[in-house]
């Protein structure tokens, strides 16, 4: 993304804007004033190309999720992990990536937390973190694991637990939350006629 104010796009130098502040602020704390200060914009051009301020913060989760995916990927291909255990890679980077961002971790728990159900901004980040649970889910059908949809539920508690005792200070919470994704995959690896234990006879 290029850095607020450089680009000629006024679009592009909103999002940069918003990024750069929602990085240093959190979702809450940043309004569409202080975006708009920072890009060198107009409010009627920040409407025409975005609407609301929800659609900002979305396209700055997807951003995030789509560095994410591509550090996991990198992670996975660095480590030799394929199926099911490249799920582990997840908290590889997570390790990493939690202890840069705190403050945008902490503001997703605050929106989720602390706004209404009907809140639009906690209702769009909702729907982005369904959207991503779906993404995990089509990536353990992938992998062959017993039971997808009840992994993934379980993997998202995992994941979710990990990011909420990082932002308490827990510096240790990828690792423990990567050991115990090892056990969920063993749980629901689905286990070949030759490979159960057979009765002593």
């Amino acid at each position: 993304m290029t850095p607020a104010g450089t680009s000629e796009d006024p679009g592009e130098r909103i999002l940069a804007a918003a990024f750069e502040l929602f990085d240093e602020h959190g979702l809450l704390d940043v309004s569409v004033e202080g975006i708009l200060a920072k890009a060198h914009a107009s409010k009627s051009t920040f409407y025409q190309r975005f609407g609301s301020k929800e659609k900002v913060v979305v396209a700055y989760l997807e951003h995030g999720l789509k560095n994410l995916g591509a550090l996991v990927e990198t992670a996975k291909a660095d480590g030799g992990l394929t199926g099911a255990d490249g799920l582990l890679a997840v908290f590889d980077v997570f390790d990493e990536w939690s202890r840069r961002s705190v403050v945008a971790l902490s503001s997703i728990l605050r929106v989720l937390n602390e706004l209404e159900p009907t809140d639009s901004l906690r209702l769009a980040v909702v729907e982005f973190l369904d959207r991503s649970r779906a993404r995990v889910a089509a990536a353990v059908a992938e992998s062959g694991l017993d039971s997808p949809v009840e992994f993934t539920r379980s993997f998202q508690i995992i994941a979710r637990g990990a990011l909420i005792t990082a932002v308490e200070g827990d510096a240790e919470a990828a690792a423990r939350a990567r050991s115990m994704a090892e056990r969920l995959i063993e749980a629901h690896t689905i286990k070949r006629p030759h490979e159960r234990c057979t009765p002593a006879g």
